[in-house]
């Protein structure tokens, strides 16, 4: 990085990038035809670059440098050139460096050597002259007289060629994450400049920011334990800033919000804004933050209190400071005004933002004597500024660039119009992958499912919200991952045009720090991790009642054994890395799994323990120990990252994520408190039975199962549970009055306390269908003691409808009267889809239905495409179909659609989706109220939750085959699942396991 210094070039320490995903490479690690050796462990280039070129080329010039030594051991040298001489040939070189391998940087019209080569034809510039941050790398022969060849990277304009000299790190094998997340580099014997071009034109968004936010206590403690605090406050000056203007830019990126819960950026070190400019680096501030003076400004700094009609005039004198203190940079100023402290005022509404508008507008180009349109100016449609725009008609000038936000939670609340899409400020969002707000924060770790990201983004995109991206990235450390995708989608969206894109660029970018051999295997991991993660927020695990349900469809045991499968997985992709690369998979990866998978199985064992006590189980002490050790595997995790590499990062683990009961995070991680004590239940008892739906019984009483269905999926079983309810050793007995039905155990001996399979006996049934009768029958299963003392007889329901053997193919078959359907399991219809390819949907003018693999929380999206249609209707639209088969006909049918996390993109034309059964007219249902754009409220839980669940009764359905159309209405609803209630639905959090398939 660098190091600001007075003056002249600065000794930074370098950190690199690797090859931009999809774009092609010039370098190899092998000679091709017409390459030339550029560096080896015996040698290494020498860079020039005129002195007169920009200062941010100057110290990319020291990064690229210090790379070539980072990667073949010895720095590359580099030199100024002076300009007397050109065009003929640059003065100052000697023989010997002559003898080098050369690369040559600058940029169009501000490097003399580089004008030279353009003029006496050496290399072609058309493509890139005169556009925003765009470069050419090229190998030219005999660039002058005694060389032979050279590589030459010239940009449109500074940070087109910084791009270009990190796109050559990348390629050596440095990567942008080497100092954020200790990946390190991989040594290579030599490199080659292979006889090519590359042409990089402009990145598909201007700019592309990161937001420091949301920095207690994690980069609080961070930097007190490693920077000298700074004038006002902690240490967020020139050392920290460096770290974050590199890693943005090695990332491709170009703008900085600042952090603001306790920096001054400009006032804590003076000298911040200065290494800024000089890194290349565009500042802005928050959406709270208008004209560059901060949040902690407007309390500390400011005369008087900071209130538009109270305040006016030193209001007005304070933000016109902030502007002139910045006049010199590079900066993209936000606009309008909020209260204090990224709060509402109570003095502030449109028709006052209209007149702060106006005022601020003027003052730009007073101060910066420009015309107004050349100033970068946003306004963030975030919070009560959205309702100004939206309820009270607040009129923004249209050389602003309008920012919509998204729910807090990574989900677009609003995407621009027809009208919007005209202004000539352009248009932008503000996402989040880190929230301090209601119904409940999350700061811990990366809870970013990256298919989410990327449909979200596609949709953007094709809004034409290309202006800025500004990314919510709370401490930065922890979501190194989902940082660098949204950023490699913001600076070439089109290679991310491919459905699959998403777990493409994860193999493409595990491959880059983690190395070939596991790049696979780590796709599937950071994806399965997606899946799970989108379902539930850490933060959320702790109010009751627990989302997960304990009592149907396995399905909270099932997703904790997800979770450990997942954890494992991750452990052993860790061990089998060498020591040098283990360090950066337990940063991004390993880390997050564990510790994900500790607090999930925490929360796990906490509510079965109320569970267990309640069925008066003995194993109920064994949960409770279970929770108070998790609780202490998760501190241990915490210290081990705070404490890893000589304590590297130490503070930046310090989030609380255990024991939320409001939004906000509490003080410390609280342990919620299971229960020692189970029920004592009837005297004298020492053996209970369970079975699913959480029913026990004692002293010869009986239950009834859920039915055992000959079309139930293979994923779901039938059991019951034999427990010890008091310390001892315990036998007992199973036996089945039904040939037909069998038992995975028939006896056993209950041995407690101790594990919980010693302790409590899982009994799988299971059913010979081609014996048992058809129709409806009922088993009885005798529970007794080991002297033949009865405990319980528990009744089983068996259901043998033989499925009819002439179903059309893929036809559904409902079981337990309920029907579960993925909606990527759609029967393939003429109006509905059509052949997925890149031609298809570049060229796609009547809408279909595409799959979005990864999506969502059990299998997959399904969303209309293009990702702009127009609203839909029903009698025209394409319509997704799904067969069905019920046995039993069913009164008062309710169809649940579940639908992945979208908002009401227009405001005019909320989503929609619509249910049909065979001939019957579609339904149409709208999953998200009206609303206006402005503070998150309750009802927002669900998105949060990361799906929408709506229903609506379809009326009566009788037995026999029929047909489920759907359909998705608008722009950016994505179907996952289908559930049908045909009277036996039980309830759950996920929905029903799929239903079979013919």
């Amino acid at each position: 990085m660098y190091v600001n210094a007075v003056a002249v070039l600065l000794s930074l320490v370098a950190l690199v990038h690797c090859t931009a995903f999809r774009q092609n490479d010039t370098l190899s690690t092998t000679p091709t035809p017409g390459s030339f050796l550029l560096a080896s462990n015996g040698s290494h280039p020498h860079i020039l670059f005129d002195s007169k070129d920009s200062q941010s080329i100057a110290g990319a010039v020291t990064d690229l440098a210090q790379d070539f030594g980072r990667v073949f051991g010895t720095d590359a040298t580099w030199q100024f050139l002076n300009a007397t001489g050109m065009p003929i040939a640059p003065t100052g070189l000697t023989a010997s460096t002559l003898t080098q391998p050369l690369i040559i940087v600058g940029s169009v019209g501000n490097s003399e050597i580089i004008d030279s080569l353009i003029s006496s034809g050496k290399i072609e510039v058309s493509p890139i002259e005169g556009q925003w941050e765009s470069y050419i790398s090229t190998t030219v022969s005999n660039p002058w007289e005694g060389v032979d060849a050279a590589l030459v990277i010239v940009g449109s304009d500074r940070r087109g060629t910084i791009y270009g000299m990190y796109d050559v790190s990348e390629q050596i094998g440095v990567s942008p994450l080497y100092w954020w997340a200790d990946v390190p580099v991989k040594r290579k014997s030599a490199i080659y400049a292979m006889h090519t071009t590359k042409v990089v034109g402009a990145p598909s968004v201007q700019y592309r920011g990161l937001f420091i936010n949301n920095a207690g206590p994690a980069t609080y403690d961070y930097v007190v334990n490693h920077y000298a605090n700074t004038t006002y406050t902690i240490g967020l000056g020139n050392d920290y800033y460096g770290h974050v203007f590199e890693l943005i830019l090695r990332l491709k990126g170009n703008l900085l919000w600042p952090e603001t819960w306790y920096g001054m950026f400009n006032v804590d070190d003076p000298r911040n804004g200065l290494l800024a400019d000089y890194y290349g680096v565009v500042m802005g501030t928050s959406h709270t933050e208008p004209m560059m003076r901060m949040s902690q400004e407007q309390s500390i700094l400011l005369n008087g209190t900071w209130d538009w009609l109270g305040n006016e005039a030193n209001v007005k004198t304070f933000m016109r400071e902030g502007v002139h203190r910045s006049r010199n940079w590079e900066s993209v100023y936000t606009t309008g005004m909020r209260g204090l402290g990224d709060a509402s005022s109570p003095t502030l509404n449109a028709t006052t933002e209209e007149q702060i508008l106006a005022w601020q507008e003027d003052t730009l180009v007073d101060v910066l004597e420009v015309n107004r349109t050349e100033i970068p100016k946003i306004m963030v449609l975030f919070d009560e500024l959205g309702s100004y725009y939206e309820q009270q008609g607040m009129q923004v000038p249209d050389d602003i660039t309008l920012l919509y936000p998204d729910d807090n939670a990574g989900t677009m609340m609003r995407l621009p119009n027809s009208t919007d899409a005209e202004r000539a400020g352009g248009l932008g969002i503000y996402y989040h992958m880190d929230m301090n707000a209601p119904p409940r924060c999350y700061k811990w770790i990366n809870t970013i499912q990256t298919a989410k990201t990327w449909q979200q983004m596609e949709l953007t995109y094709s809004h034409q919200a290309r202006k800025l991206w500004m990314v919510n990235i709370g401490d930065i450390k922890a979501l190194e991952l989902p940082l660098s995708h949204v950023f490699d989608m913001a600076y070439d969206m089109d290679s991310f045009e491919s459905l699959d894109s998403s777990s493409e660029w994860l193999t493409y970018w595990a491959t880059k720090h983690f190395g070939s051999a596991v790049a696979e295997e780590t796709t599937q991991i950071m994806t399965e991790y997606g899946m799970l993660i989108i379902r539930l927020k850490y933060e959320q695990l702790s109010s009751p009642p627990y989302f997960f349900n304990l009592y149907h469809y396995d399905e909270a045991e099932s997703n904790i054994e997800a979770w450990r499968s997942l954890a494992a997985r991750a452990q052993t992709v860790y061990n089998g890395l060498d020591p040098d690369t283990q360090p950066a998979f337990f940063e991004m990866i390993l880390h997050a799994c564990l510790g994900g998978s500790t607090v999930e199985d925490l929360y796990y064992n906490y509510w079965l323990n109320g569970l267990y006590a309640q069925q008066g189980r003995a194993s109920t002490a064994k949960l409770a120990l279970n929770v108070y050790e998790l609780f202490g595997q998760d501190a241990d995790l915490t210290y081990r990252f705070n404490n890893m590499l000589g304590g590297r990062w130490k503070g930046y683990a310090d989030q609380v994520h255990i024991g939320y009961t409001t939004w906000a995070d509490p003080l410390e991680n609280i342990m919620p408190v299971p229960t020692f004590n189970a029920s004592s239940g009837a005297s004298g008892a020492d053996v209970g039975v369970a079975i699913q739906g959480g029913l026990s019984t004692i002293n010869s009483s009986s239950l009834t199962t859920i039915s055992l269905d000959c079309s139930m999926p293979s994923t779901e079983s039938r059991w019951i549970e034999v427990y010890a309810m008091a310390n001892g050793t315990f036998g007992y007995t199973v036996a089945s009055n039904a040939s037909y039905l069998s038992l995975s155990q028939t006896t056993g001996q209950l041995v407690a306390p101790g594990a919980l399979d010693s302790s409590d006996h899982r009994i799988t049934l299971a059913v010979d269908w081609a014996s048992a009768p058809p129709g409806s029958t009922t088993v009885a299963l005798t529970v007794a003691s080991a002297n033949n003392q009865s405990i319980a007889t528990i009744y089983v329901p068996v259901q043998n409808d033989q499925t009819p053997s002439n179903l059309t193919a893929g036809t559904f078959v409902a079981s337990n009267g309920a029907l579960s359907i993925e909606a990527e399991h759609y029967a393939p219809m003429a109006n509905a889809t059509v052949p997925i390819t890149n031609a298809t949907m570049t060229n796609a003018t009547t809408p279909f239905y595409v799959v979005l693999p990864d999506y969502g929380r059990t299998l997959s999206g399904v969303t209309l495409y293009p990702y702009n249609c127009a609203p839909q209707d029903p009698s025209t639209a394409p319509y997704l179909t799904y067969p069905f088969y019920t046995a039993q006909a069913a009164t008062n049918v309710n169809i649940t659609v579940y639908i992945g996390p979208g908002m009401n993109i227009d405001a005019k034309n909320p989503m929609r989706w619509a249910v049909a059964v065979d001939q019957m007219a579609p339904i149409v249902v709208q999953p998200v109220y009206d609303y206006v754009i402005g503070p998150p409220v309750s009802t927002w839980q669900m998105p949060i939750e990361g799906i929408w669940t709506n229903g609506t009764i379809v009326g009566d359905v009788g037995a026999g085959q029929h047909e489920l159309k759907v359909w998705a209405l608008d722009a950016g609803l994505v179907l996952e699942k289908i559930v049908m209630d045909l009277g036996g639905l039980q309830s759950s959090y996920l929905g029903p396991p799929e239903s079979m398939r013919v």
